[in-house]
């Protein structure tokens, strides 16, 4: 399984839609309101404003006990996941698998 405190790929690149689920509680100064999909992630060098660290060695979600609900749905492993670590970590190169 991937460890996604030295990952964070997915966290870049992505338009993060919140939709409020629950508790979902996200700071209103890392929101704005996107013309297409509402209210979205604030970015910040093309990465979700609310993830800390480097990409590739050591991040995290300042907001993880609250992150929006598309976070917490993005499977480690799987097939967006993939996508993401080879976009913004391995470039052309093969990403390993899950085990």
């Amino acid at each position: 399984m991937y460890d996604c405190r030295t990952c964070g790929a997915c966290c870049k690149g992505l338009l993060v839609t919140l939709e409020i689920v629950g508790d979902e509680v996200v700071p209103p100064w890392m929101t704005r309101d996107d013309r297409f999909f509402g209210p979205v992630m604030r970015e910040r060098n093309g990465r979700c404003i609310a993830l800390s660290g480097e990409i590739g060695k050591q991040v995290r979600c300042r907001i993880y006990e609250n992150r929006p609900q598309v976070c917490k749905d993005f499977a480690p492993g799987c097939s967006y996941c993939e996508d993401a670590r080879k976009r913004h970590l391995f470039g052309a190169q093969m990403v390993p698998t899950c085990p």
